[in-house]
């Protein structure tokens, strides 16, 4: 029988917990060939080995039982951890609100367009 074997993630990861990144599993399931009696409920996922953010789990890495067949690529990324998102910076509403004046500063020294009358005239 060929099935797809659940992957559940066991441990901790470093890279998740001492570093704020985020759990990504990317395979879910794993195909495996295999008789009946003999194909896993499922895989188990190191997830402890994945200790910074440039380490991944392969499913070359994942501990598949000897009477059962890996049918997935062995190469292919079954888990990774990314780095914590940054957030962006607010400006403070004073800043804005100094911001707003230097333009209106900046409006008030304008020279008005010919025909124009000058605020003194009007």
């Amino acid at each position: 029988m060929i099935v797809d074997v659940p992957l559940v993630p066991v441990g901790g990861s470093p890279a998740v917990q001492d570093t704020g990144g985020t759990l990504l599993v990317i395979l879910e399931a794993v195909k495996v060939r295999a008789l009946p009696d003999h194909l896993p409920q499922s895989i188990e996922l190191p997830i402890e080995r994945l200790v910074d953010f440039d380490a991944v789990l392969r499913v070359s890495d994942l501990a598949i039982p000897e009477d059962a067949t890996l049918l997935t690529d062995p190469d292919e990324i079954v888990a990774k951890v990314a780095p914590p998102r940054v957030e962006a910076v607010e400006v403070a509403p004073e800043a804005e609100e100094l911001a707003a004046g230097e333009g209106e500063a900046a409006a008030e020294g304008e020279v008005p367009a010919e025909g124009e009358p000058t605020e003194a005239e009007g």
